[in-house]
């Protein structure tokens, strides 16, 4: 299942867009969580095209208010990206927000 969905609040909160993926695994949810939870696992799962590059270190854990800055290549040109966590559930979810 993909889900895109822009938010259709008031003009007084904040606009944004929320992407959630999900994939059948074989895996228990605990491995696949740790996985995910692994920040520098983040390099394994984008295209080797994208190139990312960390421009900080990555934190050691997966926790609320972690912010991760990397660059990637998008149309073959360099982006910067800052990820916030906002939110940790393990081994259920955890919320990124782009910043």
């Amino acid at each position: 299942m993909r889900r895109i969905e822009v938010d259709s609040s008031d003009s007084d909160r904040r606009r944004g867009q929320i992407a959630e993926n999900v994939a059948a695994t074989r895996r228990n949810r605990d491995e696949v969580f740790a996985f995910f939870a692994d920040v520098r696992n983040l390099a394994l799962v984008n295209p080797p095209w994208a190139r990312l590059r960390w421009l900080s270190p990555p934190p050691e854990t997966l926790s609320a208010g972690a912010v991760i800055d990397f660059s990637v290549r998008v149309a073959g040109l360099p982006a910067r990206w800052r990820i916030f966590i906002r939110e940790c559930d393990p081994p259920y979810r955890f919320v990124d927000v782009q910043i």
